[in-house]
């Protein structure tokens, strides 16, 4: 049995006061807040040894791939641990370019819709296991289906057809966003988590709405294979060793 995992995530956000880029934190994808440097950020989850490391570019925010590499490059000098990358990763060549830097996995959101076929051929070139594909959702009053941001438009579409198509473009792990919660220390959706969960065995990263340990519970416990949280690190506790303790103390296999 895979050990569950806890991951810190951070959004890279353009300074509005220098040429840094930041990092920061977002509620529901659409107010975004500064934490300070990303390599900084990025030393403080090393030093609570993390299970791994998730950077992640609005779809709001463009920058160039000479500033995203060299801001990759100042984070990776900074940790051990794993390290995922998502933002604008559309053709193979992009997806190269970030894998060079000793990033494990590239997390794709939406190429599914727009360029599945890079998704395929990252697949095939790197293998499931360095492919993330994340899907973005709100709710509807049919907890089968969803709403997704298809080519710039809202779809409401089924969750078995959406899982289905990940399973095939070659994914190796989903990571699950209710758009809705995100940020808000709500709670994580446990409700679409679980469905998910009875649709498919590749490993699941439940994320938005941490705003309490107990939240990493309830995700575990209903099948998340991983939590990855983002204000919840940014604002409210950043001692992720606590964390891990606490859930295992639960029973729950977690990685230490």
């Amino acid at each position: 049995m895979l050990k569950k995992r806890i991951i810190p995530k951070i959004l890279l956000l353009p300074s509005f006061s220098s040429k840094n880029i930041m990092a920061g934190a977002s509620i529901k994808y659409d107010t975004y807040r500064s934490t300070g440097l990303p390599e900084s950020q990025a030393q403080i989850y090393q030093s609570t040894i993390s299970d791994e490391l998730m950077i992640l570019v609005s779809h709001k925010y463009k920058f160039t791939h000479s500033e995203i590499i060299e801001t990759l490059k100042k984070i990776n000098d900074r940790i051990l641990m794993p390290l995922s990358f998502g933002g604008n990763l559309d053709q193979l060549e992009s997806v190269e370019l970030i894998m060079e830097l000793g990033v494990e996995k590239v997390v794709f959101n939406r190429a599914q819709f727009d360029n599945p076929s890079t998704i395929l051929e990252v697949a095939e070139k790197y293998g499931s296991q360095s492919v993330v594909v994340s899907l973005d959702f709100v709710n509807t009053e049919n907890e089968e289906i969803v709403s997704v941001k298809v080519q710039g438009e809202y779809k409401n579409m089924s969750l078995k057809s959406l899982i289905n198509n990940i399973e095939n473009l070659g994914a190796g792990e989903i990571c699950l966003n209710n758009t809705l919660r995100d940020g808000t220390f709500l709670g994580t959706d446990l409700t679409t988590l679980k469905i998910i969960r009875d649709l498919t065995d590749l490993p699941l990263i439940q994320s938005c709405g941490v705003g309490k340990v107990n939240h990493f519970v309830e995700a575990f416990q209903f099948g998340a294979d991983a939590v990855a949280a983002g204000s919840y690190f940014s604002f409210l506790d950043q001692n992720i060793l606590q964390i891990r303790n606490h859930v295992s103390n639960l029973g729950i296999n977690i990685r230490h």
